[in-house]
Order: C-alpha cells, then structure tokens, then sequence
C-alpha cells in the first residue's frame, strides 16, 4: 500500500497498525464531521470480563448539527485520565511488557489535553515512536480530496466492524480477542509487536 487514509482515534486498533505497517505515507483525516459510536474516542482492551470498552467523554451533541472533528472538545471536568490508567493497570500489570512501555505512554494520562482530535494524532505520534515507525503522518486540509489514497476511514467505525483473521498471540486473560487496541499486542508482545503487524493482512 502506497498511501493510506485513515481516521486518528484513541489508542487506534490493530487493524489501522497492520495497515500503518504496510504504507508509505500515512494520510489522516483532520476535516470530518465527528460521528458517534465509533473508535474516534474509545478503544477496546482484554480484562477478566472479556473484551471492555475505554470511553474518553467528550462535549457533543446531535442538536448542534454537523460538527468537525477537531472542534470536539473533552469533558475537561471529568478524571477520565486517571480511570483509564487505572483500568490499564489492572487489565496489563501481570502482561510481559507493561512496565518496559507504561513511562512511555505516561504523557497521554498526565497532559491536559481540551481537543479530541488533538489527543488522538498525540496519541498516534508516540505510538509510531514506541514502535519505532519511520514514516510521515501528513493531515489532510480538504475533505474527500485524496484519490490517490487508500480509503481506510472506516476502521473507526465501531458500529460496523469487519472481522479479521489476525494470528493468535497469548494474552492475559481467557480466549483469544482479536484487534483490540494496539496497546494490548504492545504490552504482550513488546519489541516483537511490529513483526507480528508486518505479518498480518487486512484483506
């Protein structure tokens, strides 16, 4: 893959980091309208309950119309932060690379962040870091203008996700939960997580 599309969401799953992996350039969509239900402010991780949802609370609402994605700001009021963290923490602490990556992700649970779209290219930054990603991450300025690009916007879409045949990898609880947030393949697999992204097919 060329260029690819994509939609920056919270701690994106690893569905959009097989297609990162794959690309040259990596485009993301700055200029949508927000929609809800969707990975834009959530992420799954692997607890003993199963497969559980990180919400981030964001200010919007349907009555307000359309609104673009980096004018959604975060419910500053709420210690949302401190819950996920805390949620991580037991969900990873016994997993083999928890302590190796948490300092690293540490600035995403201590900054105040007031924008939504901000936290997420945030997000996606330290994350092509950790994992030693060598490739540009360009915004894009126009909606819908990008032809030339690999349309993967839809893997935000929560509603209507597609299953993959990712190769299994142990994780900490029960059986096996595929694409969940990339963090889960991170604080199992560590070093070894590119490899195993280089390795797997979206389609």
């Amino acid at each position: 893959m060329q260029q690819i599309l994509i939609t920056p969401t919270y701690f994106p799953s690893i569905a959009h980091f097989v297609a990162i992996v794959k690309a040259e350039e990596v485009w993301i969509e700055t200029q949508e309208h927000y929609q809800k239900q969707s990975y834009r402010n959530s992420c799954y991780i692997n607890t003993d309950k199963g497969r559980e949802a990180l919400t981030i609370p964001i200010v919007y609402s349907q009555k307000n119309g359309h609104i673009r994605s980096e004018m959604i700001p975060l419910v500053t009021a709420s210690n949302w932060q401190k819950q996920h963290l805390r949620a991580l923490e037991t969900a990873y602490n016994s997993s083999p690379f928890f302590e190796f990556y948490i300092d690293d992700l540490m600035p995403i649970f201590t900054t105040k962040f007031t924008q939504l779209q901000a936290l997420n290219i945030a997000i996606l930054k330290l994350l092509f870091s950790i994992l030693e990603i060598d490739k540009k991450i360009i915004a894009t300025t126009q909606y819908d203008q990008y032809p030339k690009a690999l349309d993967l916007r839809y893997l935000a879409n929560r509603r209507k996700e597609k299953t993959y045949a990712f190769d299994k990898y142990i994780q900490v609880f029960g059986a096996f939960e595929s694409n969940l947030s990339i963090l889960d393949l991170l604080f199992m697999e560590g070093p070894n997580a590119i490899l195993y992204l280089k390795q797997q097919n979206l389609f």
